[in-house]
């Protein structure tokens, strides 16, 4: 059986779901890069080693550890595939990592030598190319996917606001717009809406109105029943791939409202409410995603035709199997 190297910095729901595909058709190495004292040289070690043990390497989002494991993949001739998120084409300051020199450097480098690079949307891949268009003819659209049994309606819906993202400093819970939720829920005093994901000090800054509740990080148990229970959900990004949140939070009946960046709007199509980022259009999303609750049903609908994770398995594996074959 071919063997995958699955190079990743964060266990993330989305990368164990794509560790758990590839484990299904291939044998499986791994190596998570903050687990490791000196992880670049541990790494280039290890390849060296254990180069017979595996037939291509995935990097999971293009930062550094990406770098170091296609460079490698490329010097033993073995095909490479990074998967890019939304962070690693983004040069927002103190979020981007091409928003640094070296960054910018590192970057030139993986997409350079990279034998296919996958993007999650349609708009990630046009910044891709804008930046790095040696990648024109290698890049391939395939979104994430969620688990549309586990993500599924129960029940009936509560007159609350949703929104998840991993916040655990203000740069990255400004990306996130949290801000903008917080303004959004003092124009909605009479709506609570939940956050959940920040880190320290988050509540404190944002200030939230007494309607608003701000929560740290739970595991993704914990989710299912917020996602099935909340009647809406709130994605304020200023930059985004495409999100799994609001995937789960469609596939379990939410009826979506996110601003227009990214891949969202994609994702949400005909099936919510795409608004501008200013407050008051997202207030008014609100309330408009209130009146046709009913529409969740619609967004649900959309995610297991076009965002499942069987559709998710079907385009990975098939691009593998192209390398290996190739």
């Amino acid at each position: 059986m071919p063997a995958v190297l699955l190079v990743y910095r964060v266990r993330s729901p989305f990368l164990l779901a794509d560790r758990d595909i590839l484990r299904r058709h291939f044998d499986v190495e791994e190596f998570c890069w903050p687990e490791h004292a000196r992880p670049a040289r541990e790494l280039v070690r290890w390849m060296r080693r254990n180069r017979r043990s595996y037939d291509l390497v995935f990097s999971w989002f293009g930062n550094t550890h990406a770098s170091i494991a296609t460079s490698m993949a490329w010097l033993q001739r073995k095909p490479s595939i990074i998967q890019v998120g939304g962070y690693d084409v983004s040069d927002i300051p103190h979020y981007g990592f091409l928003a640094t020199r070296n960054g910018m450097m590192w970057a030139r480098l993986h997409f350079r030598l990279a034998s296919r690079v996958l993007a999650v949307s349609r708009d990630l891949e046009s910044k891709l190319h804008a930046q790095f268009p040696r990648t024109h003819g290698r890049t391939i659209i395939l979104p994430t996917g969620v688990d549309v049994q586990r993500f599924r309606p129960q029940g009936p819906k509560v007159r609350r606001v949703l929104s998840v993202a991993p916040a655990g400093d203000w740069p990255r819970a400004s990306v996130k717009g949290w801000d903008r939720i917080a303004a959004v829920a003092r124009r909605l005093p009479e709506v609570p809406f939940r956050l959940f994901g920040a880190g320290s000090g988050i509540a404190e800054m944002l200030q939230p109105p007494r309607n608003l509740e701000v929560l740290g990080p739970v595991p993704q148990d914990d989710l299912v029943p917020e996602y099935r229970e909340a009647a809406v959900y709130l994605q304020a990004s200023r930059s985004e791939g495409m999100p799994n949140a609001v995937m789960e939070a469609m596939a379990s009946g939410c009826v979506p409202v996110v601003t227009g960046v990214g891949g969202m709007p994609d994702l949400v199509g005909d099936a919510g409410f795409v608004v501008a980022g200013r407050p008051e259009a997202l207030a008014a999303g609100v309330s408009q995603a209130f009146e046709n609750v009913p529409l969740g049903e619609k967004a649900r609908n959309r995610v297991v035709e076009l965002y499942s994770l069987a559709r998710r398995e079907a385009g990975l594996v098939a691009v593998i199997e192209e390398l290996l074959h190739r």
